[in-house]
């Protein structure tokens, strides 16, 4: 007699077993390498701030500017860092530079919480704060971004100047730095503070279609001295 029906073969069920597990342990293949990236970008950065150790002084001009920001900050994928836009800005500033990768408004980093609300307390003396970031974030709602955007510029209520300089349309995460963007826009504006849209500069980009070259760093310089008011 032919198998009786709705009950599958034991045969069948043997391979939708088989297809289970294999699909099980592709995931956590998947899983396991996200954790193995994960702690490799960590310690990454930890060997970068080690070296860097506490930031100082790149200019010394008689307005005090302390630099919050990511990747671009910090000249990560350059082959020097020297090359990072922050050493272009004014010479009359005295910039102080805090860049840690993977970082934004909302996202903490490869290691630890290094969001941008988390490294306020050495800015709050300064003339002048300037929050470059939000690539980031693209994965975030925008009242996320919204919200802790807000919850940074609150943060620096007592610095006389703070401007927010938000995301490049960077080729890899172009859908998303538009929302970025307007989110960024919307907080800094409400909290009556300056906000420099970086969307639609026209910049030259390493072959990961996210990070700057060494003259996009330099021409991201000058359109942020440019844009920045006084």
């Amino acid at each position: 007699m032919g198998n009786t029906l709705g009950k599958p073969r034991t045969s069948t069920l043997v391979t939708v077993a088989i297809v289970a597990a294999f699909l099980g342990s592709m995931g956590a293949v998947v899983v396991m390498s996200k954790i193995n990236e994960g702690q490799e970008r960590c310690a990454i950065e930890r060997q970068y701030l080690a070296e860097r150790g506490a930031p100082k002084p790149l200019t010394h001009g008689a307005k005090k500017v302390y630099v919050i920001g990511d990747s671009y900050t910090a000249g990560d994928q350059l082959d020097d860092r020297d090359d990072a836009w922050v050493r272009d800005i004014p010479k009359s500033w005295q910039v102080v530079a805090d860049g840690i990768g993977g970082t934004g408004f909302v996202n903490p980093g490869n290691c630890g919480d290094k969001a941008f609300s988390a490294r306020l307390d050495p800015a709050k003396s300064a003339d002048m704060v300037i929050l470059q970031g939000g690539l980031n974030d693209w994965r975030e709602q925008p009242a996320a971004i919204e919200a802790a955007t807000t919850e940074v510029l609150k943060g620096l209520s007592g610095v006389p100047e703070v401007v927010v300089v938000g995301p490049v349309h960077a080729p890899s995460r172009s859908d998303e730095s538009l929302k970025v963007d307007a989110a960024l826009r919307a907080a800094t504006e409400a909290e009556g503070r300056q906000y420099v849209s970086a969307i639609d500069w026209d910049l030259p980009y390493l072959p990961d279609k996210l990070h700057i070259t060494p003259i996009g760093q330099s021409k991201f310089a000058e359109l942020v001295g440019a844009s920045i008011d006084g």
